[in-house]
């Protein structure tokens, strides 16, 4: 029987780190990317559920989360 060490799987952590030389995006053209992203089920439910009361589909209503995200970001001082 395998065995699936649950402290470290992509479920528990919520993320992978990242692979140092692999790319997170795949450029579709020069405006538009695709990027992976792995959600347990009961977010992608309440994104879609959310999405859908605000006539958006979750596509897009992660589009404009990601959005506002970055707006908000102050400038990192380095």
């Amino acid at each position: 029987m395998l065995e699936v060490d649950t402290a470290s799987s992509i479920v528990a952590t919520g993320f992978l780190p990242p692979r140092p030389g692999a790319s997170e995006i795949t450029a579709i053209d020069n405006e538009v990317v695709e990027l992976a992203l792995l959600l347990p089920r009961w977010q992608a439910l309440a994104l879609e559920n959310a999405a859908h009361q605000r006539g958006l589909t979750a596509a897009q209503m992660l589009r404009k989360l990601i959005g506002n995200s970055l707006n908000n970001m102050s400038p990192t001082v380095g």
